[in-house]
């Protein structure tokens, strides 16, 4: 299996799809993007807490980001059953920074790119319910951010020459994600 990357917003169930993937298939091994970041930005610029990463400026993030794909390639070159669990794009305080640039993409060398969506209202409500993090909760921008990382992933398709799939996560419907994202990952 050649490196899978699976993007989304905050709240559409990248873990939850990706934790029952893992379960039926334990040789795969998920990294998140996010929280190799973290730890970087913690070390580098001081961060406390992941949500904050997003108010640093373009710059830094870009820097992290660049060091976290350093990482992570080094991992999947020892483990050919790498999956990463990152963002399309980051909403900030000045615009929809993506979740990956070209140089990023250029490392880490993707052969398929997955998308994982939901409706913006389920989005919304289970953003609602998770208390443990800071995330935007207005329904009209969680509908602008899903439409924009459909564009971002055709463009990242296009930059690393990357299979590109969409899987959509709807409420009460985890297996057939999961069975989506088993033959992704089989195919």
């Amino acid at each position: 299996m050649a490196l899978i990357i699976v993007l989304g917003v905050p709240g559409v169930g990248k873990s939850s799809v990706l934790d029952k993937v893992k379960a039926l298939k334990p040789e795969v091994e998920v990294v998140n993007y996010g929280t190799v970041m973290f730890e970087m930005a913690q070390r580098l610029f001081g961060v406390k807490d992941r949500d904050e990463m997003r108010y640093l400026d373009s710059e830094k993030q870009k820097r992290i980001q660049l060091e976290a794909a350093k990482h992570i390639r080094r991992m999947a070159d020892n483990n050919p059953s790498l999956i990463v669990d990152t963002h399309c794009s980051v909403f900030t305080p000045v615009g929809y920074l993506p979740g990956l640039f070209y140089d990023t993409l250029s490392l880490l060398k993707p052969r398929k790119l997955v998308l994982l969506t939901a409706y913006p209202e389920e989005i919304y409500r289970r953003r609602l319910s998770d208390p443990t993090r800071k995330r935007e909760t207005d329904i009209e921008q969680i509908r602008e951010h899903l439409r924009l990382n459909e564009w971002f992933i055709v463009a990242f398709g296009a930059i690393s020459g990357a299979f590109v799939s969409i899987v959509y996560n709807h409420d009460g419907k985890l297996d057939e994600a999961v069975n989506k994202m088993l033959h992704i990952i089989e195919g």
